[in-house]
């Protein structure tokens, strides 16, 4: 089979001949969950719904019409990945809580059937309503590895979705779960705390220091500092952070390099009037003043 082969069928739909899981499929889109439930009892349906088809799961283009062909992308994809991502699609959180309870119930990890990419989509569309009827069918879903070594909260905090952090630290998510960063990941505002920093207001930091998340070596201060995040730098402050930090590997940054450097003299001021020394000397020798001084402002 060409491996871009061209269809007029659907995504989610089988690329070839019948489609033997095709009740279950479409009671999962519809929302149809007395249906769902009603087939899943029957052996039969439940077998089929483990069962893998050659499935599409990406088109070059949206179908103009019934008869439209464009080259699609398809996998041996299970009967149950593929209910679970019209009911993803469809917003049937009734649907999502029926196809857990039947993993459980047939000894299948929910990571087996909900694949990466369809996470991203759901922590990219900040769709907390799915991890809620996930997480509440079973809690583990939490912890689902996405990449590098990194939870599902790591994610949703690096890409400042608030509401879906707060249903994930409720349903049991660990903020204290190592990341194994790839090297380009490796910065001074990779850490769980710095990534919550960069977000617009203190909240999502409020949250994880809830959470027991601790401050230090972090450089959630720094990350603050230098996005000019007040709120969010009082916030830090009011629980510890250090003043003077320095960054190794980062050129020995203090908070105030890090808001000189973006031209923050907000930041710089709350800094120095909580304490922060204005002398430190990053390795270039340099104080927070003499980098303020070279600050370009960007284009806009």
């Amino acid at each position: 089979m060409a491996d871009d082969p061209c269809s007029t069928r659907d995504v989610g739909d089988v690329l070839i001949g019948e489609d033997a899981a095709r009740l279950l499929i479409e009671a999962s889109s519809s929302g149809d969950d007395t249906a769902l439930q009603s087939l899943l009892l029957q052996p039969q349906w439940a077998k089929i719904m483990l069962e893998s088809q050659h499935s599409i799961y990406k088109e070059s283009r949206p179908r103009q019409g019934p008869n439209d062909a464009r080259k699609v992308s398809a996998y041996q994809m299970q009967n149950i990945e593929r209910a679970f991502r019209v009911a993803v699609q469809n917003h049937h959180p009734a649907i999502l809580s029926t196809l857990m309870a039947f993993s459980t119930n047939q000894g299948v990890d929910a990571t087996e059937f909900v694949p990466k990419t369809t996470m991203y989509k759901i922590i990219d569309n900040e769709h907390a309503w799915v991890f809620r009827a996930l997480a509440s069918a079973d809690p583990n879903i939490v912890n689902f590895h996405i990449a590098h070594g990194t939870l599902a909260l790591y994610e949703a905090v690096r890409r400042r979705q608030t509401d879906l952090v707060v249903v994930l630290l409720e349903f049991g998510a660990d903020p204290l779960h190592p990341v194994q960063h790839p090297e380009d990941l490796a910065t001074y505002n990779s850490s769980l705390m710095s990534r919550a920093a960069m977000a617009q207001g203190p909240r999502m930091i409020e949250m994880l220091l809830q959470h027991g998340t601790p401050i230090a070596h972090t450089a959630a201060l720094h990350t603050a500092a230098r996005f000019g995040e007040l709120d969010t730098m009082r916030l830090l402050l009011q629980h510890g952070a250090d003043l003077n930090e320095v960054i190794v590997g980062w050129s020995n940054w203090t908070p105030m390099h890090f808001a000189a450097s973006r031209g923050e003299v907000g930041a710089m001021k709350l800094l120095e009037e909580s304490g922060a020394r204005t002398d430190v000397k990053d390795d270039d020798g340099k104080t927070p003043v003499q980098l303020l001084k070279e600050y370009v402002p960007r284009e806009t």
